[in-house]
């Protein structure tokens, strides 16, 4: 599933004003690429897009479901 059309215009917008990548760049775009430079997790994030709540929630029943019968988690070594 594509990104919504007005979080792209959103992102869009967004880096126009801000000159992403131009010249007139905005300084605070140099500041969070050092803090990314000087810590490659500093803002790390994960975003996965569903078509729905419902598909969500059957991945995560599957996940935790693969999570209680895998041998390797029997002794609760790992986590879900």
């Amino acid at each position: 599933m594509e990104q919504p059309q007005a979080l792209r215009e959103l992102t869009s917008v967004i880096r126009e004003a801000l000159k992403v990548d131009q010249p007139g760049e905005h300084v605070v775009i140099a500041k969070v690429r050092a803090a990314q430079d000087s810590d490659p997790e500093y803002d790390l994030h994960l975003g996965v897009l569903f078509n729905s709540l419902d598909e969500i929630e059957k991945r995560i029943i599957r996940i935790r479901e693969a999570g209680l019968n895998d041998p390797d988690c029997a002794d609760g070594s790992r986590s879900f």
